[in-house]
């Protein structure tokens, strides 16, 4: 029956399909898993008879783990002996230790490595767990899931096999070597530990992580709700990069260098499109019904038969990523899950033969369809339960008919009706969901979800947030013992934020104090200040212009003259390498700024440059007006 469906040239045509479908009853599991099954039996020519499981491996990160605190911050575990150079140009393991003994010595064990090389890059799957161990010392230092396949990395100085790893612990893990039943580590760099193996060894593992006797190095402590505030140039949008990152790998980047943060971004840009990550700016005229939900006009498709002059509701990003969190919040044993089976069951008995909902009336069911009338006196008109079942397991959420109607394929002109049964079905399924939340279904490892919001201090927060401002609040989140819902205006739907959903927001000073933040705002977030740092231009130095002594003095006078909320940022002079930089960063970013804080006042401003007032407009003595500026004056020496 596997090997049927694993069948990369079977044929494309009816007949298949029924074949296809009578598996598929008859199996009674829904089509993707059984092709999923399929491909793995058609890959080990076997008929497997249930999906492939992850394994469990045992991995030393280097002598004594010397490499360890590289590899978790880097988010990698990584293999030696880069003489053997790409291990997938190896077709086996004896190639392997063939050429490993080209370069063996007494004290190494070329069977051992070559088994390690091989099943690195072999046998190693993306979703498996790895344990990080130290030495032979009855110590763990972490574990991680499998995030890639085997790469190569010429661009490494060493250890140039590499696989990606999401770390889920690190720190000092304390393992009785009595109660696993050996007397100390072994020595290969890798061993395959799974149950089917070792037994329940990989089980007594995860117990060592899961009972919390540890002692955390790095874990990360980020709160749910943040803002960065500061003068403009500080840094702020730059370090949301960096927090969301830190809160989704959960660990802690003290220094990052250009590299890091390049890895950061492209993982950063990844997750955003994925939707684990959304990233919003507030401004004057943002509202509640884009962040969180409101209604649009609907406008049907060219030649169908729907009414006009009606609206349908649309999700807000900040409804749409509570939703991708909490359904991340909550596992389920097998006679739990929400599966399509349970929910149209549920639907029969909600709606009995005869009965209407929405638009379709007069509701019948036959074996694989759903039968309903869309008048008085229309014929029967039948919903595909296959295609139905198909999109359902798929998860997948639409906002409108034509959206749905993609996927289901239907007559166009009758897709209201068809989007109307799904959504319908979906509504069961979330009040399943919640009869069903009990303590052991909360997932003990959930996805983190991070909205940035960049200007939140630009939006009105009152109105953005509405009645939801509350719901922030970790005591209220959805996963917590006060956990608080709201009915939406629009939808009529529950709503409530999920813990695992961090907001991290960025303000800037120069617009608006924090003390003239919502006050509702201000209780909710804590506030991490980012001032300007002008010791990461140490050593910079354009002809005579030093630029850490410049922006110090420059935002020394700003404080003096102004206040410390309206100085200028390090960032504008980062990238500045050279006199037409300079010339540019001056011209285009500082001179600006400082014309807006004091409002253009060109004597005021000649105070803060140290300079004369017709040296400002002057569009060649700008070098000069610079060289000055950086000077110390008689008031600043009085200060």
């Amino acid at each position: 029956m596997l090997s049927y469906l694993g069948n990369p040239s079977i044929e494309q045509n009816y007949s298949s399909f029924l074949k296809i479908q009578n598996i598929c009853k008859e199996k009674k599991e829904p089509p993707y898993q059984l092709s999923e099954k399929a491909w793995y039996s058609l890959k080990s020519n076997n008929n497997l008879n249930q999906q492939k499981a992850h394994k469990f491996w045992l991995f030393a990160a280097g002598e004594k783990s010397y490499k360890w605190e590289e590899f978790y911050e880097k988010g990698i575990i990584a293999l030696g002996l880069d003489n053997l150079g790409n291990l997938k140009n190896y077709h086996s393991q004896d190639e392997i230790a063939q050429e490993l003994q080209k370069y063996s010595s007494k004290d190494s064990y070329p069977k051992n490595d070559s088994k390690a090389n091989w099943e690195f890059a072999n046998k190693m799957d993306i979703g498996d767990i790895v344990y990080v161990k130290q030495g032979l010392e009855p110590i763990l230092l972490g574990r991680g899931i499998i995030e890639s396949d085997y790469i190569y990395d010429d661009t490494r100085n060493e250890y140039k096999s590499i696989r990606k790893v999401r770390w889920t612990h690190n720190g000092i893990y304390n393992v009785d070597f009595n109660e696993l039943d050996i007397k100390q580590w072994n020595q290969k760099t890798l061993t395959d530990i799974s149950e089917n193996k070792y037994k329940d060894f990989c089980k007594k593992i995860e117990k060592i992580f899961n009972n919390n006797a540890k002692e955390d190095k790095n874990m990360n402590s980020q709160p749910l709700n943040q803002i960065l505030y500061g003068p403009p140039g500080t840094g702020k949008t730059y370090n949301t990069v960096i927090k969301a990152m830190e809160i989704i790998n959960d660990k802690k980047y003290d220094s990052v260098d250009v590299e890091l943060y390049k890895d950061l971004k492209k993982q950063f840009d990844n997750l955003k499109k994925q939707g684990q990550i959304e990233f919003v700016t507030f401004h004057q005229s943002y509202s509640y019904e884009e962040f969180v939900e409101g209604i649009k006009p609907y406008i049907p498709e060219w030649g169908t038969v729907e009414e006009n002059n009606r609206f349908i509701g649309q999700d807000g990003i900040f409804k749409k990523i509570c939703k991708l969190a909490e359904r991340n919040l909550y596992v389920f044993d097998e006679d739990q899950k929400a599966d399509f089976d349970k929910i149209y069951k549920i639907f029969q008995e909600k709606y009995e033969t005869g009965s209407s909902f929405s638009n379709l009336l007069n509701i019948k069911y036959e074996q694989n369809n759903l039968v309903y009338h869309y008048g008085a006196q229309s014929q029967d008109r039948r919903i595909d339960l296959t295609r139905i079942k198909d999109i359902f397991n798929s998860g997948k959420q639409y906002s409108t008919a034509i959206e749905f109607n993609k996927d289901y394929k239907g007559n166009a002109a009758l897709k209201g009706y068809f989007f109307n049964f799904y959504q319908e079905l979906l509504q069961i399924k979330n009040e399943y969901i919640d009869e069903n939340k009990i303590d052991n279904c909360i997932n003990q490892d959930p996805l983190k979800y991070v909205l940035v919001i960049d200007e939140i201090n630009r939006g009105d927060v009152s109105k953005i947030f509405g009645e939801l401002i509350t719901l922030i609040e970790k005591d209220k989140r959805i996963g917590e013992d006060h956990q608080m819902t709201v009915t939406l205006p629009y939808s009529r739907e529950p709503f409530g934020v999920p813990n695992n959903l961090y907001i991290i927001g960025t303000m800037n000073t120069a617009d608006r104090s924090i003390a003239l933040l919502d006050t509702a705002l201000r209780r909710r977030f804590d506030f991490e200040e980012m001032m300007p740092k002008p010791e990461l231009l140490r050593g910079k130095d354009i002809e005579g212009v030093d630029l850490e002594q410049l922006l110090t003095k420059i935002n020394d006078r700003i404080k003096n003259e102004y206040d410390r909320d309206h100085q200028i940022g390090h960032s504008y002079l980062m990238g500045v390498k050279n006199n037409e930089q300079l010339e540019r960063a001056y011209k285009n970013r500082i001179l600006p700024l400082l014309k807006e804080y004091f409002y253009n006042d060109i004597d005021s401003i000649a105070k803060i440059l140290n300079c004369k007032p017709n040296d400002i407009s002057s569009k060649e003595n700008w070098f000069n007006v610079l060289k000055e500026a950086q000077k110390p004056t008689k008031k600043d020496n009085e200060q």
